[in-house]
């Protein structure tokens, strides 16, 4: 049976041709269903109208903006599923592709990106940070074991990244690092707390180690941190040694150091104590600033540190302003000495013609305290 073809004609070019999808694009209102020009004419149409049509395109999209994302929305919802498994087998067939093309992109608007990440994250921060928690909670093991891989194949390039983050951005970590501490004071107290239980014996071993290991560098650090901080320190002192905490360790220390002065020779009497402050002239041995008269800040110093086998004797001890005298703590004598800015030749000399002249007027007489 033969069935005869429908033919239309061409609005535009006024060709004659048979009435199909092959020759004319669908439209509901045309007749027969079909667009009123035909494909041919519409393509060379749009190659020579490409920026216009584009214009076109832009300014509807714009102008319909709700109404195209409703149709859209409506669409997706009624072929969910042939949608999915279109995009997948096309991502599929195009995977390299696809990397290369949004690797180059990256690249070429990094920036751009950049902004839009930002601005998008500003919008939606409350919805981001839900949609993260859910996913955690929903994803715990899987997203610790994917990390965990992650970390092992990648080791050396994260650590890598991460100094080099640190070093380019140390201020901004560190104020980050203060502001979620501040925040999470508690958690990571209990956190750490309970870390330190658990790891108690090998912490120890390393932090035996590192000392051991960086001792000048802990030493400048300590110093520097000593110096930039002075006053907090000294008021935190303070403040602590009013605790009972604080009571019960001053008390311990004195103890020890009543016991080794008393095992490491006969003592000192208030006017031997009496005679070495006026051989200083009432100041201190090592700076020279005046601790004569009613002064809070005099001490008595160990030239050679008891807790290192000094001797409790007058010709081991001289006059010092109390806040060098912590600084000294149980440092060799001259070590110490020469770091100081106040170091003077002429008042080392002084202290060493102490030392020969206590030793020679006192060393064979037994002193009871």
């Amino acid at each position: 049976m033969n069935i005869p073809y429908v033919f239309k004609r061409c609005t535009k070019c006024g060709e004659w041709l048979v009435a199909s999808t092959y020759n004319f694009n669908k439209m509901k209102t045309g007749k027969y269903g079909l667009q009123p020009k035909c494909n041919k004419c519409r393509k060379e149409y749009r190659n020579a109208n490409k920026e216009k049509i584009s214009l076109q395109n832009k300014a509807y999209r714009e102008n319909n903006k709700e109404h195209l994302k409703k149709i859209a929305k409506i669409y997706y919802e009624e072929n969910k599923d042939k949608i999915s498994e279109y995009y997948k087998q096309w991502y599929e067939e195009n995977k390299d592709n696809v990397i290369k093309y949004q690797k180059k992109y990256r690249e070429e608007n990094k920036d751009k990106i950049s902004e839009r990440e930002k601005k998008y994250r500003e919008i939606n921060k409350d919805k981001i940070s839900e949609r993260g928690k859910k996913y955690r909670e929903a994803n715990k093991e899987k997203k610790l074991e994917y990390g965990k891989t992650y970390y092992n194949l990648n080791k050396e390039r994260i650590a890598k990244y991460q100094k080099e983050y640190r070093k380019n951005n140390n201020n901004k970590v560190a104020k980050y690092q203060k502001k979620y501490r501040e925040a999470n004071k508690e958690r990571l107290s209990e956190y750490h707390k309970q870390y330190y239980e658990k790891n108690k014996e090998k912490l120890l071993i390393s932090f035996k180690n590192y000392n051991e290991l960086n001792k000048e560098k802990i030493k400048i650090q300590r110093k520097k941190r000593y110096k930039l901080n002075k006053e907090k320190i000294l008021e935190y002192h303070k403040q602590y040694y009013k605790t009972p905490q604080g009571q019960t360790c001053q008390f311990n220390a004195s103890s020890r150091r009543r016991l080794r002065e008393e095992n490491q020779g006969n003592g000192i009497t208030p006017e031997q104590w009496l005679e070495c402050m006026k051989f200083f002239d009432f100041k201190c041995a090592y700076s020279g600033k005046y601790i004569g008269g009613e002064s809070e800040h005099r001490t008595i110093d160990h030239i050679y540190p008891i807790s290192k086998g000094g001797e409790h004797e007058i010709w081991n001890v001289v006059p010092m302003y109390d806040s060098y005298n912590y600084s000294k703590h149980n440092k060799e004598f001259l070590e110490w000495y020469n770091e100081q800015t106040f170091f003077s030749e002429e008042r080392l000399q002084k202290i060493y013609e102490w030392q020969e002249y206590a030793y020679n007027k006192w060393h064979k007489n037994e002193i009871v305290k």
